[in-house]
């Protein structure tokens, strides 16, 4: 059977953490997409360009990008299967050295199994093999053309230029000096990541052609381009055990009474090799050079898999995760519900990694480099060294040059266990590895490198509703031990480093969770006010007020100098110091008696609830002191391991911080124990509440202040109270949605604001209000995009076309649902005001409805809005709007809307009967009376009346007397009372026709002359 999958291109971001062998397609950090555990790419230096990183780090560790991919087995014991994966992902580098990078990969395998089940058990093996290339290539301001989209879209953009020429600086100007649109980029019609994206779209199928497998091919990879070849094979043998006959998921379905409860166990044990090549065209500056490297990366590992639940999967899947453990099934196999699973392995792997530099421009380095590529390295090694067999050093120009040789030893375990219950799920999942690097950087001596790393990452994550709402933490403490320099007598600062890093995601986060969010960063830096406080309700307090999509992540750096303080801390204030870091003090955690009663009342509580909390629900209460005395045991250990050597203390170290749900308080604990001292952190949040929902990055050193100190407890206190400056007060708020066509919001402001705050939700009954939020908005006040302020103080009023994209509120305006409906659809507004853009104010409430049809009473409201707040007439009397209109229709439309020199709607709505099936003469008698029923008057209802009949116009004269008297003149219509000349015709006043000062003077004359004939006409009166 063959089967094909393919990657999407989207650019959307995949909030939750990746899964191995899938990776989503587009990332603005790439330690996420490397999953190498502490080589933070953020902190590379000048020196290390980012290429030489990528290519030093890229295929050490796991050696490729794992595709998505499907395997679709057959229900018989032997299945073949073809494997084709196509995947591109970009990767924004910006902030490191204003590039992107572009990852494309081939990859092209079978895959086979085979097996036998019987009586509910099922044996068997699934060998596969695959091929895969990887391209990777950097994207910058001054390579447009590594990047060009597809040419409609180019010589639209050159369109576009040529239009603006006249007040728009060069294309060359722009990538020079705008550091503000993406940072270097010119501003494209589109972002400068979907060029990345979609330029030269069919590179990753056609990358097996571009094999530099020649030396004269190399010329054929772009200067720091790096592409990848490898071969990778392996076999998984199973056994899965269950009560319903047969294990693979794709086997017929045989719906049995024994169907209802399913429980499944698997086991397998599984072994894989590789073989890797990687070339790099180096960019040396110098246009005369032609340096590649060269790199040979061999990998091998074993390992054990294990898995509970209840779903079927096929062996050729090599997959150890089982989806639930019991399954409750209709009779039909519609339903299926997956309370609990859990699934792990164990793995042992083997990395050996060279490096060679080739210089192409020699011949020995061409014919060592044919050879290289195609896997023979005796030849490099041999021109590698000098006549006395030693390594060259120190020779840029050698023909051949032996960089890296690196190895490393590494044991991973990986758990996952999780609920699924249909609707909502929740997932756990646990990694411990221990790595020995052994690295020789030949250039610089000969001298062996011994590290030994270990990672302990604990992640947790809530979906609800198919993913309608998510929630992920994650806290991953890193640890690198450098043997020879912690073996010193006095050892340095960076013979032992750890790295904290932390990750929150919100889909739909309320005010109260994002001030949980915030409240762990704040607190764990020491550091209150980094970021702005949302509005809180009537009472003060933080609701569940949606505030949209947030992400928070961070990472802070600890040497041996704060570690050394850790191990060397005294026991006797070890229990204090737990009690401080889990928020239990006063509880009696520090007597023996105490934590034997508080471990007694957390039992009950702990069975109760073991099942949520293995998925991840974390419950304080519940078993904070059984993990506090696992951690105290294991802290009391630290300093006799310190006495075992650097790798025993590098694992106990790792095993000290493995808390599970309590990272957090492991963070705080340090905090305890280094008092005052500072910490470098660095890191980003995103959310609707900061600068219209770009990304907020801060990084500084860390005032470590120990949680019970009185400088934080000050800060604290200021935190949890609020800050000194309130947010704006905001009243009589008052939302309308006028049929399909306008929104009206209006509301008072005590002073002018920085920002406004807009959230757009359903109010419904059945519907809790942290999901019916739709949508977050807020817009700066002071933004260069407006030509003023858009709000002010005192009363303001918004009217705009629910159409209008280019206003500041169509994205929460799009989101009100305008289909018809039989009854209207009620939503609320909430709205609040920040005068310093950081502290808001509480936010207001407005429910309103929207109307499918334009009746009478929505027509009656609309009218009403604009007259009170919108100059209905135009600023004018009764009689003076008549006399304006003339005989056309009156319209009326928004303050913003489009209108004609005479401040008439161009388009809008009729607010009085008008037929078109009625003679001019009833749809004007209509037009003028609901005009003198809504406008202001001029004195009495009798001159007003007076005011608009012929003899008040026309003086008694016809229209071909009227023209000849005023000859080229304008003839104006004005108030009885108003100045005139001898003849009896107005002085100045309106002008009820087109008249343009811009146009030839003949068709103001002919427009002038039309409105006289049609109002005097040629008669006498």
């Amino acid at each position: 059977m063959i089967f094909f999958t393919f990657s999407s291109y989207s650019q959307d971001e995949l909030p939750k953490s990746l899964k191995p062998g899938f990776h989503t397609k587009m990332f603005n950090k790439w330690d996420v997409v490397l999953q190498t555990p502490g080589d933070l790419i953020s902190g590379i230096s000048k020196g290390e360009p980012l290429v030489d990183y990528l290519f030093n780090t890229l295929f050490s560790y796991d050696g490729t990008i794992g595709l998505p991919q499907i395997n679709v087995g057959t229900p018989t014991p032997i299945s073949v299967g073809l494997l084709l994966g196509v995947q591109r992902i970009v990767v924004d580098n910006r902030q490191l050295d204003n590039s992107y990078s572009v990852l494309d990969t081939f990859k092209i395998g079978v895959n086979t199994s085979f097996y036998y089940s019987s009586h509910g058990v099922s044996v068997g093996a699934a060998p596969y093999v695959y091929f895969e290339i990887m391209d990777i290539r950097q994207v910058r301001p001054d390579k447009f053309k590594l990047i060009d989209p597809i040419e409609y879209n180019f010589n639209k953009f050159k369109k576009m230029v040529k239009k603006e020429e006249d007040y728009t600086p060069s294309i060359r100007k722009m990538a020079e000096e705008n550091e503000i649109y993406f940072n270097f980029l010119p501003q494209y019609k589109k972002s400068p990541g979907s060029y990345a994206r979609f330029g030269k779209i069919l590179n990753p199928l056609i990358s097996v052609f571009r094999l530099p497998l020649k030396h004269t091919r190399i010329k054929k990879l772009a200067k720091d381009e790096i592409i990848s070849f490898s071969i990778t094979g392996g076999v998984t043998f199973s056994a899965c055990f269950g009560t319903t006959g047969n294990c693979n998921k794709n086997a017929p379905k045989e719906y049995k009474w024994s169907d209802i409860i399913a429980p499944l166990a698997q086991i397998d044990v599984f072994l894989e090799g590789k073989y890797q090549i990687t070339i790099m065209r180096e960019d040396t500056g110098n246009s005369n050079d032609n340096f590649a490297r060269v790199r040979v990366s061999k990998v091998k590992t074993v390992g054990v898999g294990f898995a509970v639940g209840s779903a079927r999967k096929n062996l050729s899947e090599q997959s150890k995760e089982v989806d639930g453990f019991i399954v409750w099934r209709t009779l039909g196999g519609i339903l299926q519900i997956r309370p609990f699973s859990i699934d792990g392995e164990f793995t042992y792997s083997k990395f050996l990694n060279q490096t060679y530099r080739f210089n192409l421009n020699t011949e020995k380095g061409r014919n060592a480099y044919d050879k290289a590529v195609l896997g023979r390295f005796s030849l490099a090694d041999r021109y590698s060294r000098d006549d006395k067999g030693d390594i060259v050093r120190n020779r840029p120009h050698a023909p051949v040059q032996r960089l890296l040789t690196r190895e490393e030893k590494r044991k991973t375990y990986r758990q996952k266990s999780g609920i699924d219950l249909f609707l909502v799920k929740f997932w756990k999942n646990k990694v411990i590895q221990t790595s020995i690097i052994k690295e020789i950087r030949h250039q610089n001596s000969d001298e062996e490198i011994t590290r030994f790393e270990s990672l302990v990452l604990n992640e947790h994550q809530m979906e609800v509703f198919f993913g309608t709402h998510m929630e992920n933490r994650s806290h991953q403490f890193f640890i690198r031990i450098d043997e020879k320099k912690f073996n010193k007598k006095k050892r340095p600062k960076d013979s032992l480093i750890v790295n904290v890093k932390v990750s929150r995601y919100d889909k739909f986060m309320s005010s109260k969770e994002y001030m949980e969010y915030i409240r762990e960063f704040e607190d764990n830096l020491g550091y209150p006010g980094i970021f702005p406080l949302p509005p809180r309700n009537n009472k003060g307090r933080y609701d569940k007020l949606n505030l949209g999509e947030g992400r928070f992540n961070y990472k802070m750096s600890f040497n041996w100098e704060h570690i050394k303080k850790l191990v060397e801390y005294p026991e006797s204030k070890m229990w204090s110091a737990l009690a401080k870091a889990f928020n239990a003090e006063g509880l009696g955690w520090e007597t023996k008696k105490g934590r034997a009663k508080n471990i007694m009342k957390r039992l009950a509580t702990y069975v109760g609830t073991l099942p949520l909390s293995m998925a991840g629900e974390k419950f304080p209460k519940k078993d904070d002191i059984l993990v506090a005395n696992i951690k105290h045991e294991r802290w009391k250990k630290l300093k006799k391991h310190l006495k075992t050597g650097a790798k025993k203390f590098n694992e106990k170290l790792a095993m000290f911080f493995n808390s599970g749900d309590y990272g957090p308080e492991m963070i705080k604990l340090l905090r305890v124990v280094f008092p005052k001292i500072k910490v470098p952190y660095a890191g980003t949040a995103k959310s609707k509440l900061f600068n219209n929902n770009k990304e907020l990055i801060f990084g500084d050193y860390a005032r470590f202040l120990p949680p019970k100190s009185e400088e934080n407890i000050a800060l604290i206190k200021e935190f949890e109270l609020g800050p000194k400056k309130k947010g704006i007060k905001l009243s009589k708020l008052k939302v309308d949605a006028l049929g399909k066509l306008y929104l009206k919001i209006s509301f008072n402001l005590e002073e002018t604001p920085e920002k406004v705050f807009f959230n757009l939700g359903k109010n419904d009954l059945f519907v809790d209000l942290k999901q019916r939020s739709i949508e977050t908005v807020v817009i700066n006040n002071t933004s260069r995009l407006f030509k003023r302020n858009l709000f002010k103080k005192g009363k303001n009023n918004i009217l705009f076309k629910i159409a209008n994209k280019k206003h500041p509120l169509y994205p929460l305006a799009k989101k009100i649902d305008l289909s018809q409906r039989l009854f209207s659809r009620k939503y609320e507004l909430n709205v609040s005001a920040s005068k310093d853009g950081v502290n808001f104010g509480n936010y207001e409430t407005s429910v309103f409805s929207v109307y499918p049809t334009q009746s009478e009473k929505f027509l009656d409201g609309y009218i009403e809005l604009l007259q009170k707040d919108e100059g209905l007439c135009l600023g004018k009397a009764a009689s003076e709007l008549i006399l304006l209109l003339g005989n056309r229709k009156y319209l009326v439309c928004p303050e913003n809307a489009e209108k004609r020199s005479d401040g008439t709607c161009k388009k809008g709505m009729v607010p009085y009967g008008h037929f078109s099936n009625r003679s001019l003469k009833d749809n004007l008698k209509r037009r003028n009376k609901w005009i003198m029923k809504n406008c202001p008057k001029l004195g009495s209802q009798k001159f007003t009346e007076m005011i608009i009949k012929s003899e008040n116009i026309c003086r008694g004269k016809t229209a071909l007397q009227i023209i000849d008297m005023i000859g080229d003149a304008p003839f104006y219509v004005c108030a009885s009372n108003s100045p005139r000349l001898k003849n009896g015709f107005c002085v100045s006043g309106m002008m009820p026709y087109p008249w343009f000062s811009n146009r030839p003077l003949i068709k103001n004359i002919k427009a002038r002359n039309g409105w006289i004939l049609q109002t005097c006409g040629g008669r006498i009166p």
